[in-house]
């Protein structure tokens, strides 16, 4: 299928070409194609009062076309596009021979339009009818974006201000991945380490646990990780949980996820007492549902062990079960990857968190296989990220950060808490948390940690106090990971400063096709996500450019170091100042 264009808005009518005419390969011509050839031609016209859009599509012997138009000083990029794609839908819709449920929608996430709608202050029936009428979205999909949209209001309302996340990590797997970087140790190897970690972890829920209650804090999500949490026995996850129940104040809690991980830590005897426990939500991670490539990264299930637990996990109860799978690994192709996939979403899960393989230095994989032809090729592995974006969003799972996806109402609160700069407390090696204007992380050492928990070393590894700036520049690096966005307004909430050059480095990001603008709201795209690391810095870049011109005085600042280690003798300091804060 042609498509000729007079204008250089190419991406969006092609987009919409794709999804109208996905039985035909599409074909961006650069000169007029012969009379009677399938095929489309896209105008855009600009006049004294009017931007006017046309379209004339030929297919299978039939001609449709139609035309749109907007006062000229409407037409800012976003609805010249939204006028092209629509003049291009209306003369589509008079050659096919059926009506696609989300209209003349391409290269977006619906609930995208219907939330900010919502946010606005309009009704639930304004932003049906949004939907229906500018991009002539059926009722029933109109309906199914604003529920949710709804959820998701619900969600960000629900994050008060003395609200507290909580991270407990449990730094212990059965065996070390050939991948991983984090902080993790080997039952095989450090078995005998685990039961004295266990208590110290009980010391400091206890601890810190009344220390929160007195200040007022209430624990809103919590989340156990690690490592592997399900490498502690049935009778030792029971105690913990029994300690957590007990000391933290859970009675506004909205989300409790243990991650389950690795299915060979799991039985039906365990998922009853994570459930017993208060556990809401279970993160189970196979990984690849390929036995070959499991048995590479050395991992010792099996598929259809995953499979197995996945129905275990139902049967004790949990109705948000999500997977974690990682695309890009050894000797993996494209098909082994969709394969994967939908083999995870037979199992229906709730939300599916998909990542692409990184190379760490220091790990296994790294030494065996950095350059290695058998890793796919950025290539391979973007192709592997756009069909997952693609194929969950067509069985329901929406992208809401880069790399997560969920049924609507199903995000992971506790992922949102941080990326909406909430704060949070983490217990255990290397754990970091910020609260109350401070940041700061322990010891990664496992030896280190114990000796501190029983008062014969100091935990402390960093800290910092947090200034706007600091903030700022976190609000765009986690919210241009999520389909949320950024605005102008959160962002001067923060901090005020020029807001212009970051605007003007979105603007020349949605002419690439890398991010787009919803209302008040700047977001990347799919095809934005995979480069994000490249365009968060271009956005820093030009927000560091402003404040050094517009606030001199704070140059010192911006170059000064943003961790600063604790003196040796400052931990009581430390401890007096974090007090004060919580208080």
């Amino acid at each position: 299928m042609k498509l000729y264009l007079n204008h250089t808005e190419r991406y969006p009518v092609e987009q919409l070409q794709m999804q109208l005419f996905a039985s035909e390969p599409s074909e961006f011509v650069t000169a007029p194609f012969a009379k009677g050839e399938n095929g489309a031609v896209s105008s855009l016209f600009t006049g004294k009062t009017y931007v006017t859009a046309t379209a004339k599509i030929t297919w299978n012997g039939k001609t449709g076309s139609a035309a749109k138009r907007l006062l000229r000083e409407q037409a800012d990029v976003r609805h010249t596009r939204r006028l092209l794609q629509q003049s291009y839908y209306l003369a589509a819709m008079q050659v096919l021979d059926t009506v696609p449920p989300w209209g003349a929608l391409s290269g977006v996430r619906p609930s995208k339009l219907s939330t900010k709608a919502l946010l606005a202050g309009k009704t639930r029936r304004q932003a049906e009818r949004e939907l229906e009428r500018e991009f002539f979205v059926t009722p029933e999909r109109a309906k199914l974006c604003v529920d949710a949209s709804e959820h998701t209001v619900e969600a960000m309302n629900l994050l008060a201000p003395r609200d507290l996340s909580v991270y407990i990590g449990i730094p212990f797997c059965p065996t070390r991945c050939a991948y991983c970087s984090f902080v993790s140790e080997s039952v095989e190897r450090f078995g005998e380490f685990l039961p004295p970690y266990l208590d110290c972890l009980l010391r400091e829920v206890e601890y810190t646990g009344k220390l929160l209650r007195q200040s007022g804090w209430h624990v809103r999500t919590l989340y156990m990780g690690g490592g592997t949490p399900t490498t502690l026995s049935a009778e030792q996850m029971a105690r913990l949980l029994e300690a957590v129940n007990t000391h933290f104040d859970l009675s506004r809690c909205l989300e409790f996820t243990v991650e389950g991980g690795r299915p060979d830590t799991l039985d039906a005897e365990k998922l009853r007492v994570i459930k017993a426990g208060g556990a809401t939500r279970i993160s189970i991670n196979p990984q690849t549902m390929s036995d070959t490539v499991l048995k590479a990264v050395g991992r010792r299930h099996s598929a259809a062990s995953v499979v197995d637990v996945f129905h275990q996990a139902r049967e004790a109860g949990f109705e948000n079960v999500s997977l974690d799978l990682i695309y890009g690994l050894p000797s993996q192709t494209r098909g082994d990857w969709a394969d994967t996939l939908s083999r995870a979403l037979e199992l229906h899960p709730e939300h599916l968190s998909c990542y692409g393989l990184k190379l760490e230095e220091g790990t296994p994989m790294y030494r065996s296989y950095l350059g290695s032809p058998l890793i796919p090729d950025e290539d391979e592995q973007a192709d592997m990220y756009l069909y997952t974006v693609d194929t969950l969003a067509h069985y329901g799972l929406k992208q809401y950060e880069i790399s997560n996806f969920a049924i609507p109402g199903y995000e992971s609160r506790h992922n949102l808490k941080y990326w909406q700069l909430g704060d949070y407390m983490g217990f255990g090696p290397g754990a970091h948390s910020c609260a109350g204007g401070v940041r700061y992380s322990y010891v990664r050492d496992l030896d280190r940690y114990v000796s501190a928990v029983v008062g014969d070393s100091m935990i402390i590894d960093e800290y910092e106090q947090i200034v706007p700036i600091q903030k700022a520049t976190e609000y765009l690096m986690l919210g241009m990971r999520t389909t949320h966005g950024i605005s102008e307004k959160e962002y001067h909430r923060i901090y005020r400063s020029d807001w212009e050059p970051i605007e003007e480095t979105f603007e020349l990001f949605e002419r690439k096709g890398w991010a787009e603008k919803s209302g008040e709201r700047w977001h990347l795209t799919p095809a934005g996500f995979l480069i994000s690391n490249v365009l968060i810095n271009a956005v820093l870049e030009a927000q560091t450019g402003a404040k050094v011109e517009n606030n001199p005085w704070m140059r010192d600042a911006f170059r000064q170091e943003k961790k600063q280690e604790l003196p040796q003798g400052e931990y009581e300091r430390f401890t007096s100042v974090y007090k004060d804060k919580l208080n």
